[in-house]
């Protein structure tokens, strides 16, 4: 044997090859097996020394599971303690099959309890045996029927519901949430740090079956319940407001509409409404336009309202005398810097209280034209214009007010009767509070107070005077000039025999922006002023945007305004106002309106009503409320009648036949039946649209045509 070989035998893990030389090859194979060995070492290391901690962690994940308790959302109230925004409790239905112990039992009570067909169970069942929902939204009631199967393979997930008692009423004002009851809009998200309250948790650990079973060694965190917030809103001159305005845009076929009732001594709110309007409760079923709340965020040219502005600054600056001091009105025709101002009556020869009781625009740029461009900006920007008013609201634009640097010889003129200035309905508001005040500009609000369960107060919210814009004694002149303006001038539609109204009407084309001019075609029509005018209380304006036929403030805005006053002092006690005529005609109107509990879960119904303070009586059987009636004792809403049925019957409820009745007859059918009515004309009712038999839709009014019997 030779020598090489030799010593291969003696030596085979020698890296040298039988001829002498290195193997390669070896030598790698060798590295990498010690670099393995490195590489596995190395990442025990991370694992169960560096990284220990994140990986106890995530294998605790594994069979631990934190779930959210969620808080129960605070009530909203109006300031009369009404309920306007609530959480009712609720539950999510999930079954754990595989810790079932009477299968078919259980099957049978979730069958019979919460109406759900058993091949819809065991369809959910075949696809997560684990765990799966069944229902959602489960009242207390029920969840207590399903508790007696006293089996642990049901699992009942508490939930809140949001619900808004008068539905439509106030809807612009209290906002609304979605399905996870987290805040979008209104008070709900102005407030939504007070009212959401704080989210508990618990562990749940998971078991080798992959089900979830508390953890006691963690005791978990108590939800805590959201404060409660009290607005300046009354529902019931809520009601009055958004009946009127809706009755109003629906009549004169305008695209919308807007009023606000505000109390110009504090600032406080009383009602705000938008028409069209949405329920809060089921906002995606409404365009987004609609879900805007265009009191606080439209800006708009306001037309002669703003006059007031000018005539401040005439009393102040110009010491001009109401009575004595005349000016030519030009026969409606004025021309100057090249620029027509125009008025709708050709005037002559008018004194300074005429030229605003007849909305002379020719008249006051005459007036204007003694003024400097700075004292027209100064007092619009005193009055609020320009500057956010500071409402609680979100969403508040703060209208259109160019610098002095900005004005061009004619902005101060046209400025003097309401164009070439945006302003917002709740700036234009505000600033006739200042006149029916006495001079003060007040910061509008909507919250009162918030409060928690037992009570106790935690924040208010008092009255905030931002500055005395006028003195007291020209706000008393400037209210003679708006009382006469609606007994002698363009707001006479607004007058009532017993009582003192001041205010003035407004009317202003609007402006295309795709064509860059005016639109002789669209209008806003407006009307604000306060009442009584003597002392007053309150404060209120109408806008009406695209009316169709007459577009005046005065033949649209005003007759509202008036109505609107009416009803709403028919509410006040007779020993507390100025005022005596109209109470007889509206003696319902003096008790609470009962919640529109229709179509609602008659469970959920009942627990409004009550919660409103009104007794409840229930006819029929079934599961929703068809129908609603009030019941009275001597002018008083005492209780409310509740007609139920099934979902079935409630969805096959057709529209009557009306054709031949009297309008009196058909309005109150359909009043039995929760719908609203579009009449054109009086008497007998000669067509209806929707026709007889078709299917009946609550939000959307039934167009009645009517001629004289």
């Amino acid at each position: 044997m030779s020598k090489k070989i030799k010593n291969f035998y003696n030596n085979p893990f020698s890296p040298r090859s039988v001829s002498g030389k290195v193997n390669f090859r070896l030598v790698f194979l060798f590295l990498c097996i010690i670099l393995g060995f490195g590489v596995i070492t190395a990442k025990l290391v991370i694992v169960q020394i560096v990284d220990h901690s994140y990986y106890t962690d995530q294998s605790q994940k594994n069979v631990k599971n934190r779930h959210k308790i969620n808080a129960r959302r605070g009530t909203i109230f109006d300031r009369n303690d009404r309920v306007l925004a609530k959480d009712i409790l609720q539950y999510s239905v999930a079954l754990a099959a595989k810790r079932l112990k009477n299968r078919e039992k259980t099957i049978q009570g979730l069958t019979k309890v919460l109406n759900i067909s058993r091949s819809s169970i065991e369809k959910r069942i075949l696809k997560n045996a684990s765990f799966t929902y069944i229902a959602h939204k489960v009242l207390p009631k029920k969840v207590e029927q399903l508790k007696e199967l006293t089996e642990p393979g049901l699992i009942f997930e508490k939930r809140f519901l949001r619900i808004y008692p008068f539905q439509y009423n106030a809807a612009h004002v209290l906002g609304f949430c979605d399905v996870d009851n987290n805040a979008l809009g209104g008070i709900e998200l102005q407030y939504n740090n007070f009212l959401q309250g704080k989210s508990g948790w618990r562990i749940y650990e998971r078991d080798g079956f992959g089900d979830q079973l508390l953890d006691l060694d963690f005791p978990g965190e108590d939800p805590i319940d959201g404060f409660d917030v009290k607005l300046s809103l009354d529902i019931d001159f809520q009601i009055v407001v958004d009946d009127e305005l809706m009755q109003a845009v629906r009549s004169t076929k305008a695209v919308d509409g807007i009023a606000v009732l505000m109390d110009p001594a504090t600032g406080e709110i009383l009602a705000l409404s938008n028409y069209p309007t949405f329920d809060p409760a089921q906002p995606n079923h409404s365009r987004t336009v609609i879900l805007k709340n265009r009191a606080v965020s439209d800006v708009v040219e306001p037309g002669s309202t703003f006059k007031i502005v000018t005539l401040a600054a005439a009393l102040e600056i110009l010491n001009i005398n109401l009575d004595k001091d005349i000016f030519f009105c030009e026969n409606g025709s004025y021309k100057l810097f090249g620029h027509r101002f125009t008025d709708y009556k050709q005037y002559g020869w008018l004194t300074a209280r005429r030229v605003f009781e007849h909305s002379s625009n020719v008249g006051v740029v005459k007036i204007a034209e003694k003024l400097k461009k700075e004292t027209i900006f100064n007092y619009s920007r005193n009055f609020g214009f320009g500057i956010p008013s500071g409402i609680d609201l979100p969403g508040e634009s703060v209208g259109i007010l160019n610098p002095i640097k900005r004005f061009s010889k004619t902005t101060h003129l046209f400025m003097s009767f309401g164009y070439e200035v945006g302003v917002t309905p709740i700036q234009l508001l505000s600033a006739y509070g200042v006149l029916a005040n006495g001079g003060k500009l007040m910061k509008p609000r909507v919250m009162l107070g918030i409060q928690d369960g037992d009570g106790r107060k935690i924040r208010k919210s008092p009255p905030e005077t931002i500055r005395r814009v006028i003195s007291k004694e020209a706000a008393e002149v400037m209210t003679g000039v708006l009382m006469g303006v609606v007994k002698d001038g363009t707001g006479q539609v607004a007058y009532l025999p017993n009582l003192e109204v001041a205010g003035k009407t407004g009317t202003a084309q609007l402006y295309d922006i795709e064509k860059g001019a005016y639109d002789s075609r669209k209008h806003l029509a407006s009307f604000v002023g306060y009442f009584p005018a003597s002392a007053p209380r309150y404060v209120l304006l109408v806008m009406i945007r695209q009316p169709q036929g007459a577009y005046y403030g005065g033949q649209v805005a005003a007759p509202v305004f008036r109505n609107i006053a009416q009803r709403i002092m028919s509410l006040q006690p007779i020993d507390q106002v100025t005022y005596t005529g109209l109470r007889q005609n509206y003696k319902n109107l003096s008790s609470a309106v009962s919640p529109n509990v229709v179509h609602l879960e008659a469970e959920i119904a009942e627990n409004i009503l009550e919660d409103a303070g009104f007794d409840v009586e229930v006819k029929g059987e079934g599961s929703f409320v068809l129908t609603q009636h009030e019941i009275y004792e001597e002018d008083k809403i005492v209780g409310v009648e509740l007609v139920l049925g099934d979902s079935e019957k409630l969805s096959q409820m057709v529209m009557p036949a009306l054709t031949g009745m009297s309008l009196k007859e058909a309005l109150n059918l359909l009043s039995d039946i929760n719908v609203l009515a579009d009449v054109d004309g009086h008497g007998v009712v000669i067509s209806q649209q929707p026709k007889a038999g078709s299917k009946i839709f609550s939000n959307k009014p039934v167009k009645l045509k009517c001629k004289p019997s």
